[in-house]
């Protein structure tokens, strides 16, 4: 690589100065990395979002007063859940809240 000299005349020192051509390459290779993490970390998110999608199943058992006790999805599972408003052979979409799993009736057109 070639150096370039460097004067001034004010002062009338001179230096060396060195191409950059090292440090852009290092640029470049951070720019590119930080363009690839932050795609995996796009597609990461997306998959996430897509697997916490809601689940229609049906309501198995009720506590007698109109509230969903229990549901079963399409393979057969049945889970505690807690539905307001929901009569046994009820459709109903469920989704977990963390605490609790929380269904409410499907509305069919």
């Amino acid at each position: 690589m070639l150096d370039t000299i460097f004067c001034s005349d004010a002062w009338s020192s001179c230096y060396t100065v060195q191409p950059l051509a090292n440090s852009e390459k290092y640029t470049m290779l951070r720019t590119v990395g930080k363009t690839i993490g932050g795609a995996l970390a796009l597609l990461c998110l997306a998959s996430t979002l897509a697997l916490a999608q809601d689940q229609t199943m049906i309501c198995m058992a009720d506590d007698g007063k109109g509230n969903c006790t229990a549901v079963a999805d399409s393979s057969g599972r049945t889970m505690i859940v807690i539905g307001e408003a929901v009569k046994m052979g009820d459709k109903v979409t469920c989704q977990n809240r963390g605490y609790m799993i929380s269904c409410a009736t499907v509305v069919t057109k």
